[in-house]
């Protein structure tokens, strides 16, 4: 066998390994999801041992693929963590979303410069409006359809002017955002190394697994769906903008417009 025959099998196995890793850990992911439905102390327990999994493999792995995955997949499990011991009360809804998210978002930051993963390269660049409009559109039917399966209740009360404000300004940064960071960013990015292929259709999944807690396969198969059709619009652009503003009026549209107005 000649010495770049061996090299390209090597390289071959090791991408088979790395694909390997990281469907395990993405199938333990998924499972916590339902974990969580029975039994929330196993859940978060599932989540912590995810979490060590994911970061000590990557730490063994240095200069690979699965340094700059895992811990961009240990982000979904220490989020479905901080859900689980911060419990959601009716008198503290926005508090809630603000705990969960800005851990969330400062180990974003924290991970992309130790990785040294540019902005750019997760999406975040400048794109013509005329190609990120129509995405972002598509967020109010898909938030129409969504209320339609699942009719959720108001998110959480929207009286008075600053209170709508403030409750916007919540649901963009701290969900939307953080979402759209997270998974049709980074993990779109760094999943590509793995495995450009699969990387929407593992992201879709997992996606899909994050609204198992809804109690509605439609609705968590669905939103499988959205969070497919958008990692294809992050791949097709190179940004998120549009998607964050997309998730903006889905999320807006399910959890405070069309629970007032047609409940």
């Amino acid at each position: 066998m000649s010495e770049n025959s061996a090299q390209t099998a090597s390289s071959q196995t090791n991408s088979d390994k790395n694909l390997l890793i990281v469907a395990i850990l993405y199938f333990f992911a998924i499972l916590n999801e339902f974990i969580a439905l029975y039994s929330p102390f196993n859940s978060a327990i599932a989540s912590a041992l995810v979490i060590f999994l994911a970061l000590n493999i990557a730490a063994w792995n240095y200069k690979t693929p699965l340094y700059r995955v895992l811990p961009a997949l240990a982000l979904v499990p220490f989020m479905r963590m901080l859900s689980l011991v911060l419990p959601l009360t009716g008198s503290n809804n926005q508090l809630w979303y603000l705990l969960v998210a800005l851990p969330v978002l400062t180990s974003l930051v924290l991970l992309l410069r130790s990785r040294h993963i540019s902005l750019a390269s997760i999406g975040l660049r400048r794109s013509s409006w005329m190609t990120q409009l129509p995405i972002a559109l598509t967020g109010l039917p898909l938030g129409f359809i969504g209320f339609l399966i699942l009719r959720p209740p108001q998110l959480f009360p929207s009286d008075g002017l600053l209170l709508w404000a403030a409750n916007l300004l919540i649901l963009l940064v701290f969900v939307s955002f953080t979402e759209e960071v997270l998974f049709r960013g980074l993990l779109l990015r760094v999943m590509s190394e793995i495995n450009a292929p699969v990387a929407s259709i593992s992201l879709a999944i997992l996606y899909a697994s994050l609204h198992i807690g809804s109690k509605s396969p439609v609705y968590a198969l669905y939103m499988g769906l959205v969070g497919w059709l958008f990692s294809r619009f992050a791949s097709q652009t190179g940004s998120i903008w549009g998607i964050v503003v997309a998730n903006f009026l889905l999320v807006t549209g399910m959890g405070l417009v069309w629970p007032l107005l047609l409940f």
